[in-house]
């Protein structure tokens, strides 16, 4: 409800979901608008975008969904000779859809591959990460990804390896070897710094700040 009244400045606007997932926040947005109300909603998760169409279908008229990062949304908007949005929507993160699919690799609660790519298109995975980063490296995603205070030593742990890090729970066993206390935090960081890392998603992220500022309407909201 918070979302809804402090992003819809113009009823009757061009609006931009640039994480639309199932289309949670981009059914409140069209139904608040409208007819001449317009929503983007875009995703860089295919199967994401699939349940969306099927739970906007009522909206279809108003609606157009792409699968797209956020880097790709200044060109796809001038192709669609857009050049003022009345509000962009990032809902930052991973969905929970992700994270209850296993062998999306998200979870170090559930036995996946090392995958974590949000769109599967993409070639850069998790596995490719873990097996391959320097210690350096490592030591510098997990501090500044996961803000992970052990993140010197746990680099140090996964170079060390005796063997190949295939799964989630492979990784999970690494990191409950060398982190006595607050597990469940330290896998969450590790797992979230290596996700931003697949995903680029710090980099993204500004790029699609850029285009919101480039595109919004004076008194229009981010």
């Amino acid at each position: 409800d918070e979302i809804l009244e402090n992003l819809i400045t113009d009823k009757s606007g061009i609006y931009v979901d640039a994480t639309v997932g199932y289309g949670g926040h981009a059914y409140g947005i069209l139904n608040k608008l409208n007819p001449e109300g317009k929503l983007i909603g875009t995703d860089r998760d295919k199967e994401a975008l699939k349940v969306a169409k099927t739970n906007l279908k009522r909206f279809d008229n108003q609606l157009i969904l792409e699968n797209l990062k956020f880097s790709e949304l200044e060109n796809f908007l001038k192709q669609k000779n857009i050049t003022q949005v009345s509000g962009f929507l990032f809902d930052l993160g991973i969905g929970s859809w992700q994270i209850d699919s296993p062998e999306r690799g998200f979870s170090y609660l559930k036995e996946g591959p090392l995958d974590m790519r949000m769109d599967q298109w993409e070639t850069l995975t998790a596995y490719d990460v873990v097996n391959s980063y320097s210690e350096e490296k490592f030591a510098w995603i997990f501090k500044n990804y996961g803000e992970e205070k052990l993140a010197k030593k746990i680099a140090k742990v996964i170079k060390n390896a005796k063997k190949e890090i295939k799964t989630t729970l492979d990784l999970r066993k690494i990191l409950e070897s060398v982190v006595p206390r607050n597990l469940v935090k330290t896998l969450a960081r590790i797992f979230q710094a290596i996700r931003i890392e697949v995903n680029q998603e710090l980099e993204e992220l500004k790029k699609g700040i850029e285009t919101a500022v480039k595109f919004l309407k004076p008194q229009s909201r981010l």
